[in-house]
């Protein structure tokens, strides 16, 4: 079967072919030279010490579901990148929406909206403050995203916003670590959380143009 690459900067879309397999699971195989690649993420840390993780999604024929590759580079390990994909994203939307196929395959469920840096000229405070409880959501989880604000300046990413329904969705969970109920309770996961928490704050109120404004106190 034929899906169709998802292409994130607007080059003309590329073919790949789809294999279902005996358990119905979609495996995206590149045709040769015809396939470009798609910078979904790699933690900024990671690209600036060349070391971390390229990503590419996939259109599949199963609605509703994106098939995400990952391929690590320099001194990163699969494990280093990959072991919260699966668990963080199950945590955050429910068992069904992501599970492993492969070593480095991963079926994720796909959500409606932009990129976040699409519309920062669209949002207003009460956006920020659904960003915001949508991370401390993902926290109270006992989620610490780790690639959710760029490491060096004020930008949020890894953000989907609907502009129907003005709702924001967390993705690329690769970076992200889980803690049990015990361990979020502890000094090290509370640091994370505080910090990431600030980080998307600031970070927002930023690009928003509500920096150190008085009504920012309110956010």
């Amino acid at each position: 079967m034929i899906g169709t690459a998802l292409d994130a900067i607007g080059r003309e879309e590329s073919r790949i072919d789809i294999d279902i397999d005996a358990c119905g699971v979609a495996r995206a195989q590149p045709q040769a030279g015809a396939m470009g690649d798609i910078a979904i993420d790699a933690v900024t840390i990671g690209a600036f010490f060349k070391s971390g993780c390229d990503g590419k999604l996939f259109e599949t024929d199963r609605p509703g579901f994106l098939l995400k590759e990952t391929e690590p580079y320099g001194s990163m390990s699969p494990e280093d990148e990959r072991g919260g994909e699966v668990e963080c994203f199950q945590a955050m939307y429910g068992e069904d929406a992501a599970r492993r196929v492969g070593k480095d395959r991963f079926l994720l469920r796909k959500f409606p909206g932009v990129d976040i840096g699409d519309v920062y000229g669209e949002l207003d405070i009460d956006d920020a403050r659904n960003l915001l409880r949508k991370v401390a959501e993902m926290h109270a989880k006992g989620i610490a995203h780790r690639d959710i604000t760029m490491t060096f300046g004020c930008l949020v990413k890894n953000v989907l916003f609907d502009r129907a329904t003005r709702e924001f969705y967390i993705i690329d969970f690769g970076a992200s670590t889980f803690y049990t109920e015990e361990a979020m309770k502890r000094p090290p996961a509370i640091a994370q959380f505080t910090h990431e928490y600030a980080k998307v704050r600031e970070s927002i109120l930023e690009e928003i143009g509500l920096s150190g404004s008085a009504e920012a106190d309110s956010v």
